[in-house]
Protein backbone atom coordinates (compact mmCIF):
# COMPACT_ATOMS: atom_id res chain seq x y z
CA UNK A 1 0.00 0.00 0.00
CA UNK A 2 1.10 3.71 -1.06
CA UNK A 3 0.22 6.50 1.10
CA UNK A 4 -1.86 7.90 2.70
CA UNK A 5 -1.34 11.22 1.05
CA UNK A 6 -4.12 13.90 1.89
CA UNK A 7 -5.75 16.01 -0.92
CA UNK A 8 -6.07 19.94 -1.19
CA UNK A 9 -9.82 19.39 -0.09
CA UNK A 10 -8.94 17.27 3.08
CA UNK A 11 -9.58 13.57 1.16
CA UNK A 12 -7.13 11.15 2.40
CA UNK A 13 -6.26 8.61 -0.05
CA UNK A 14 -3.95 5.56 -0.06
CA UNK A 15 -3.34 3.15 -3.38
CA UNK A 16 -2.76 -0.54 -2.92
CA UNK A 17 0.16 -0.06 -4.91
CA UNK A 18 2.34 2.39 -6.35
CA UNK A 19 0.95 3.97 -9.75
CA UNK A 20 2.27 2.70 -12.71
CA UNK A 21 0.78 5.18 -15.45
CA UNK A 22 1.03 8.97 -15.68
CA UNK A 23 -1.64 11.47 -17.05
CA UNK A 24 0.21 15.17 -16.64
CA UNK A 25 -2.04 18.12 -17.03
CA UNK A 26 0.77 20.94 -16.80
CA UNK A 27 3.17 20.79 -19.41
CA UNK A 28 5.81 21.90 -16.98
CA UNK A 29 5.00 19.35 -14.99
CA UNK A 30 5.45 17.27 -17.89
CA UNK A 31 8.40 18.13 -18.63
CA UNK A 32 9.97 17.64 -14.89
CA UNK A 33 8.79 14.25 -15.29
CA UNK A 34 10.91 13.50 -18.07
CA UNK A 35 13.99 15.21 -16.61
CA UNK A 36 13.30 12.84 -13.55
CA UNK A 37 13.73 9.65 -15.53
CA UNK A 38 9.71 9.22 -15.33
CA UNK A 39 9.19 9.33 -19.10
CA UNK A 40 8.58 6.15 -19.80
CA UNK A 41 5.35 6.02 -17.56
CA UNK A 42 3.76 8.94 -18.97
CA UNK A 43 0.55 7.84 -20.60
CA UNK A 44 -0.98 11.16 -21.41
CA UNK A 45 -0.83 15.15 -22.36
CA UNK A 46 -2.53 18.10 -22.22
CA UNK A 47 -2.02 20.19 -25.45
CA UNK A 48 -2.65 23.32 -23.35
Amino acid sequence: MVGPVTDASGVVFAAPAPPRRIISLIPSITETLFTLGAGDSIVAITTF
